[in-house]
This record gives C-alpha cells, structure tokens and sequence, in this order.
C-alpha cells in the first residue's frame, strides 16, 4: 500500500538541503527552513496531543502570513484537511462556511482569539471547547468527530460568490506545486512575494511551489489591498516575483506603484465554478447557496498567467 506524500512532510525534507536558506519573510521575521521545519513539526505535535484525528476539517482563521501558513502545513501534515478562512470577512459569512464545510476545530492566532469565540459556536450547540496550543495559537473543539475519519488529508476552500466547496487532497496539492514550480522556473536564488490571503487554492498553491523549490516566500499578516504596503513589501524583501490576483494587479496599475525592471509577475485568476459559468451559478445556471456543491478538482483548474503586460512604473 503507497504512502501518502505530504507537503509539510516535503518542506521539512527540505530543510535538511539548506536549513540556513530563507524560507519566509513576514516583515518583522526571517524564518529559515530549519526554524520552519521545527514549527511545523512541534505544531502537528500540538494538535495530536489536542486530539486533532486524521480527516478532521481544521478551520484556519488566523489571517494571511507566516502564522496562516504554518497553521496550514500542521494540520495537513498529520493528514487532516484544512479550510482556510478569510479574516476579514464579516462573521455571518464565516459561521455559514464553517457550517458548509463541517468544520469541528477552529484555529486561530491568541491575539485574535475573540474572533474565534465569534464564530466558533457554529461548530457546537453547547459552545466549544477552546484550549491553547503551539504557544500562539487558540484550538476551538466541537463535541462530534471528524465527518471523515481517516481521510488522507489536504484543503478544502470556498469558491467566489458561493458557487460550492472544493476540496484538494495532499497528492493533489502536491502535484499541483510541483508543476506550478516547473512552470514558473523558480530557483532557490528567488523571493517570492505573495499579496493574497491564504484562502483559494492558486494562493497556497503558489506559496507551497515556492517553499518546495528552496525559494524565499514573502508574506504579510495582512493581505496586501492597499498599495503603498505592496510597494513596501516588494522593496523590502526585494522581490523577484510577484504573485497577485486579477483586481490586485488593477489596483497596483491604478496606483502606479513601481517595482524594479527584474520583476516577473504572476497573475493569479479569481477561482470559481469551471471556465463556463458564471460564479454563483451551477451548470444549469440556477443560483446556488454556499457549500451546497462539493466540486471535483479537475472543475476548477489553476489558472494563471506570466508576464502579462505593463502593469507597474519601471524604475
């Protein structure tokens, strides 16, 4: 019988090749795969010891940077799925995804912890149990156990505007960085800049190919909608890539953030529902309410282009 090959499991791997390498710059951090090896590690640790079983749904509300990312490799790694959230979002819609999706732990950062306790009570009648783990982090528990027991575990995310679940095992995710990296031609010598939140599948998967290929990824805690801190950010890290979604690219345009004449740039589609229907629209083209739909991965490819046109003031 064949073993699951986990991504976590690949990035730990790697620190092994060049513990002392770059692997996540944050903006007041720079974690180097060793360090990223062991956080992951002692996390995973963490949330078997919390009673976190293979096949649980994991909800990770904690934001867009290194903490989110962390968070996301720990639960995969011991082969439960987890669900990336948005934040940001108002609180109606995340108690909805997390019904949708049959989340039964809630991670989120201790600073954020009263976001947690507002929407955690859509996991549990009788409110959920919370409990402190891997140092910064809060784990809310619902009373039931995983809907799928034993599940090999990856991700699953809520597609735009409703229009269902897609749900991505660990071989999946791992093939998909695998060849998003051979695409792109990342090289260890690369800094990566990512402006998404954690939440669609194209985002992780970048950041994952990223990780895979020895690059530096660079991440902030709080997405990047507004340009002056993406201009910063590319700056700063000094970027040699940049990937960012459709509405994202306009806003840098819009602003006329500059960037140097080196940088490549990745435009990351929106994901939604295959690539003839309309988000929020099933195939028959009726309206359709969040999470009613569980989508194969082969209806929402991973789309994005290279290089696609002038789009920041050269310097």
């Amino acid at each position: 019988m064949s073993r699951t090959v986990r991504v976590a499991s690949a990035v730990v791997a790697a620190a092994a090749t060049f513990p002392d390498r770059a692997a996540i710059s944050d903006g007041d951090c720079l974690h180097d795969y060793a360090s990223l090896s062991d956080a992951v590690q002692y996390f995973s640790a963490d949330l078997v010891e919390a009673g976190v079983l293979p096949g649980a749904r994991v909800g990770i509300y904690v934001g867009s940077g290194y903490e989110a990312l962390l968070a996301v490799l720990a639960v995969e790694q011991i082969a439960a799925v987890a669900a990336p959230l948005d934040i940001s979002a108002a609180p109606e819609f995340t108690r909805r995804q997390i019904a949708d999706i049959g989340i039964d732990h809630l991670i989120g950062h201790r600073e954020h912890e009263h976001l947690v306790v507002d929407v955690a009570d859509e996991m549990d009648a009788f409110g959920p149990t919370m409990t402190s783990i891997a140092g910064d982090y809060t784990l809310a528990r619902s009373g039931r156990g995983p809907l799928a027991p034993g599940s090999s575990g990856g991700a699953v995310f809520g597609l735009r505007n409703g229009a269902g679940l897609l749900e991505v095992s660990s071989e999946a995710l791992m093939s998909a960085a695998h060849e998003m990296r051979a695409d792109i031609g990342t090289t260890p010598d690369d800094v990566v800049a990512v402006t998404e939140p954690l939440t669609t599948r194209v985002v992780l998967t970048s950041c994952l190919a990223t990780l895979l290929a020895g690059a530096c990824l660079s991440v902030r805690r709080h997405g990047g909608a507004n340009p002056v801190r993406v201009a910063e950010q590319l700056d700063c890290d000094e970027a040699s890539i940049l990937l960012c979604s459709n509405d994202r690219l306009a806003a840098l345009r819009s602003a006329g953030v500059q960037a140097h004449r080196s940088l490549r740039v990745l435009e990351l589609a929106q994901e939604r529902f295959g690539a003839d229907h309309q988000d929020g629209c099933g195939p028959d083209g009726g309206e359709r309410r969040y999470g009613t739909t569980l989508l194969p991965e082969s209806a929402v490819p991973v789309c994005y282009s290279r290089d696609p046109g002038p789009w920041l003031c050269s310097r």
